[in-house]
């Protein structure tokens, strides 16, 4: 039986192991996604039974990007709205 061992302190995944014993700081529970992949810094809840990623904030620059972002979308819904207005006006003149 596969065993998935974590760090007895940091309780981020470690490497595998096959072992029909139950292992200190391990878990049959797998850390791999449907890709076959674990996220760096992958930790095992011990308390839930689940693995959980990293929390990671945003550098700076993701946060003026995130913010940028949202004025162009902002902007480009405002373009959209003043353009319906326009073509409602256009459309009450050539009446």
């Amino acid at each position: 039986m596969k065993r998935y061992l974590y760090d007895a302190e940091t309780k981020r995944f470690t490497g595998t192991v096959d072992s029909d014993e139950p292992l200190e700081n391990s878990t049959e529970i797998s850390p791999f996604d449907a890709d076959g992949q674990a996220k760096i810094g992958t930790w095992f809840d011990v308390d839930n039974q689940v693995w959980k990623s990293p929390v990671t904030e945003p550098t700076q620059d993701k946060r003026l990007f995130m913010n940028l972002s949202q004025n162009v979308a902002t902007l480009q819904s405002m373009v959209m709205m003043q353009n319906q207005q326009l073509a409602q006006l256009m459309t009450k003149e050539a009446k």
